[in-house]
């Protein structure tokens, strides 16, 4: 973009003159290639139209405010160097203040990308601006405010001791409690600061109020267990047991590693609670200072799958790694429990399984790894009210489950459906048939001829599929009974439909052929 069209875009969004703020904010994509003159300029004018704007009308606030807040403004390759200076810094600040008033004046528009944009660039300017804000205006969002810290977890720098104390103020801040004190803890764990950061001498009254606050969240938590079914389930009660439990996380560990004996009390009220998590970050902190029943507590936990991993992690760095059981240190065990912990994911079933057990280990050349991989398959259950669910994931190459019934399949078109499923290649590649392609509809007839030649019939092609330059077809149809089948010139792949009835998708039909002849390949030794 020249400097001319730069210009003449901002003239017209500043009179708001036929371009809304997505359009606005869709544009502002050429900052990534602009240069730092460009880059500086375009922010300079946004400045300058925040200046206007605060006392205009609410619709031109919020077009403003969500034009400023797009990720193509804050992730733009130049704003390091741009931040390098101080005064760039506070144009930062400003338009983040905006865009939080905005926000506060019922706008749905988040500038929490503009405070990540400060924490990546490790000036005294920038830092301050970070503690500035994240004090007096953190994001809404609890979820946001994370991100905002997510760059300071990357950091390989020191860590500026003009940070702290200021960032602890952010503590009044529920939704950004949390993520600071993981934030100082993760530090003081790392080395990066010689002392715990909560151990302000000019705040004796702190840790004080850290304790205070982990005894009413045990207390709230406490609460919330002994409410009934329905109650429990009420979306409201949901999220404040999720914020709880989440803050109570961070206090635990931050109690164990300043060495808070005063907490005791606090930590054992919440290892009485039911949920695992928390009960062992409390078993964690309590044998970090030597309370016995806290060790003992937390070498059983490992036999627990959806824990067991951080049972062991914090074993470890505890030095009392011999005392958990060697079954649960094992390298299936943690397979196991690795599974379990992805399914109980919200991302997929959002709870841990009746059942998981283990029904196969391999060690195979696999799809994107130069060395052989341990591979292990788990077949899993879940009792809901409508009836029981059997699935199978794997853990190795990746950790991961299928929504497929796998019931008719062998062990070794499981482990293919596994291998097809994430395997990515530019020479493999599926997609629809195209009526109008004259090639490909020759191709089609060649492969049904091949399939009734066969036996098939009520061929219903699907897709069309290319590995490695041959093609293949994949279909639907009879072959004494109906399945899916993919043929290729000199070969066909057959998948009856299962004993439940259901037949294999298409697509993954395609997926177990290419991951059988990916791992026969690989490992045909």
């Amino acid at each position: 973009m020249s400097d001319h069209d730069l210009l003449d875009l901002l003239i017209r969004f500043r009179h708001q003159e036929t371009m809304s703020a997505s359009e606005f904010a869709n544009q502002l994509s050429f900052l990534k290639q602009a240069n730092q003159d460009q880059f500086e300029f375009a922010l300079d004018q946004l400045n300058s139209f925040v200046q206007d704007a605060k006392n205009t009308e609410n619709t031109v606030r919020n077009q403003l405010a969500t034009a400023i807040a797009t990720r193509q403004l804050c992730f733009a390759p130049q704003v390091q160097t741009y931040l390098q200076a101080n005064e760039n810094s506070d144009r930062i600040s400003r338009l983040y203040r905006f865009v939080a008033d905005t926000q506060n004046h019922a706008s749905q528009v988040d500038g929490s990308h503009l405070l990540a944009m400060l924490a990546t660039t490790n000036t005294r300017s920038s830092l301050a601006n970070f503690a500035n804000l994240i004090s007096e205006l953190p994001p809404q969002d609890e979820r946001k405010a994370v991100e905002c810290f997510v760059p300071f977890f990357r950091q390989t720098d020191p860590v500026p001791e003009f940070l702290f104390p200021k960032i602890l103020d952010a503590l009044v801040h529920s939704n950004v409690a949390g993520i600071l004190l993981d934030l100082a803890n993760f530090w003081f764990r790392q080395g990066k600061v010689q002392a715990h950061p909560v151990m302000d001498s000019a705040r004796p009254e702190l840790v004080e109020n850290l304790i205070r606050l982990l005894g009413q969240l045990a207390e709230r938590l406490g609460v919330l267990e002994e409410l009934a079914p329905h109650e429990a389930g009420n979306p409201e009660k949901a999220k404040q047991a999720g914020d709880a439990i989440n803050l109570a996380i961070s206090l635990c560990d931050t109690m164990g590693l300043i060495r808070a004996e005063a907490a005791i009390p606090k930590l054992n009220q919440l290892l009485s609670l039911s949920h695992r998590r928390l009960r062992v970050e409390a078993a964690a902190a309590l044998a970090r200072l030597r309370d016995e029943q806290g060790l003992t507590s937390l070498v059983e936990m490992a036999s627990e799958p959806l824990v067991r991993l951080r049972v062991v992690a914090y074993a470890a760095e505890l030095g009392v790694l011999d005392q958990v059981a060697e079954q649960y240190r094992s390298a299936e065990s943690k397979a196991q429990a690795e599974m379990v912990v992805c399914l109980a994911d919200a991302s997929y079933f959002g709870m841990p399984p009746k059942l998981c057990e283990l029904v196969e280990h391999r060690l195979l050349y696999w799809p994107g790894f130069d060395n052989q991989v341990d591979c292990y398959l788990f077949r899993f259950e879940y009792q809901f009210v409508d009836g029981e669910y059997t699935g199978f994931g794997i853990v190795g190459p990746l950790t991961h489950c299928l929504s497929v019934d796998m019931s008719g399949l062998s062990i070794d078109d499981i482990f293919a459906l596994f291998a097809g499923w994430q395997a990515q290649h530019e020479e493999i590649s599926i997609r629809a048939i195209d009526p109008a392609n004259p090639d490909q509809a020759t191709l089609v007839a060649r492969f049904q001829r091949r399939l009734s030649d066969a036996g098939y019939h009520n061929i219903s092609p699907e897709l069309m599929g290319i590995f490695f330059g041959e093609r293949c077809l994949v279909a639907t149809a009879d072959h004494d009974e109906s399945g899916t089948v993919v043929v290729e010139p000199n070969q066909i792949h057959w998948f009856p439909r299962n004993a439940a009835g259901n037949l294999l998708s298409p697509e993954d039909a395609f997926s177990i052929f290419q991951g059988r002849k990916m791992l026969d390949t690989f490992n045909s030794d």
